[in-house]
């Protein structure tokens, strides 16, 4: 019988998401952590700020159940009219 690994591939861009937490925009207030991306369930823009380099990036437009395929750190209050938004991991 072949050796299979079970372990999760958390590192590998296509595994799947493992948790789903509610976002409260806040332009004073970071995530705390870095997501793998961002669900939104109710349309508008959003205005988040990527990953490591604290860079803000231009808002962007989102329909209801988009996943945004990026390393957030911070959704910002100025800027996002998105409802319903899950940091994914």
């Amino acid at each position: 019988m072949a050796n299979v690994n079970l372990k999760p591939h958390v590192e590998e861009p296509l595994a799947p998401y493992t948790s789903m937490v509610a976002v409260t925009p806040s332009d004073t207030t970071p995530l705390g952590f870095a997501t793998r991306g961002i669900l939104v369930t109710g349309a508008g823009t959003i205005q988040v700020v990527i990953g490591g380099a604290s860079v803000q990036i231009p808002a962007v437009t989102a329909t209801a159940g988009t996943i945004l395929p990026f390393s957030v750190t911070q959704v910002k209050a100025t800027g996002t009219s998105a409802t319903g938004l899950f940091a994914l991991n």
